[in-house]
C-alpha cells in the first residue's frame, strides 16, 4: 500500500505498521507550494511477527519523525528505505539473538540530535549488512550517533555532513561499532549550524 501523508501543524499520532509492506510519502523536509507544513509523525513503529505478511521493503519518504522510530517483533525486518526525512529522535532496531539486518538505506535525510541503534538481546550477536548511509546531514549534540553495529559487511557511510558543537562529540559509540567504510564525508565543529 502507498499512503500520501499531508503536512499539518499538529503531529499525527503514533503510527504502528504490523506485517505489512507500505510506502509512506510526505511533503519532504522543506515543502514548497501553498501548504508548507511537514508531515509530522509523533512516532513510527514497524512490527514483524510470525503471521502472514511482512513489512520488508517498506519505504518512508518526506516525513518528520519527532519522537522515535522503532523496528521490533519476533522476526527481523529487512530492506527499509528512508529518504528525505527529518529525524529528530532515536532510531532503534530491537533485535533478537543472532539476527541479521540486511538492506537498510538512509539517503538525503536530516538528523537532529538523533541516534541509530541496533539493540540486541545478546551482545555481539546481531549482524547489520548492506547498510547504506548517503547524502545525509547529521547534527550531533550528545554524540554516539551510530550504536551497536557489532558485526556485518558492506556498511558504507558516504557524502554526509556531520556537525557538532565540539570535536569531543563522538559519532560512533566506542567498542560497539566496527567494519564501516567512510568515503567523502565532512566532519565539522561549527556553532553556526
Amino acid at each position: 500500500d502507498t499512503l500520501l501523508i499531508y503536512g499539518t501543524a499538529k503531529p499525527y499520532d503514533a503510527l504502528i505498521i504490523t506485517d505489512k509492506r507500505v510506502v509512506l510519502i510526505g511533503p519532504g523536509i522543506s515543502p514548497q507550494g501553498a501548504n508548507k507544513l511537514t508531515a509530522k509523525l509523533s512516532s513510527l513503529t514497524i512490527q514483524n511477527s510470525l503471521a502472514n505478511g511482512s513489512p520488508d521493503y517498506s519505504e518512508f519518504h518526506g516525513l518528520e519523525l519527532t519522537s522515535g522510530f522503532f523496528v521490533m517483533g519476533s522476526v527481523v525486518t529487512q530492506h527499509l528505505i528512508f529518504n528525505s526525512c527529518y529525524i529528530k529522535s532515536t532510531c532503534v532496531m530491537n533485535a533478537g539473538t543472532n539476527w541479521n539486518y540486511i538492506g537498510y538505506q538512509f539517503t538525503n535525510n536530516y538528523f537532529s540530535n538523533a541516534t541509530i541503534s541496533f539493540n540486541s538481546t545478546a551482545v555481539n550477536t546481531t549482524s547489520v549488512d548492506s547498510f547504506l548511509f548517503f547524502n545525509n546531514v547529521v547534527r550531533l549534540i550528545n554524540g554516539n550517533f551510530f550504536k551497536q553495529f557489532y558485526q556485518g559487511t558492506e556498511r558504507i557511510i558516504q557524502h554526509n555532513l556531520f556537525y557538532a558543537p565540539s570535536f569531543r562529540v563522538p559519532i560512533f559509540e566506542s567498542g560497539t561499532c566496527r567494519h564501516f567504510t567512510l568515503k567523502d564525508n565532512i566532519f565539522s565543529q561549527n556553532s553556526l549550524f
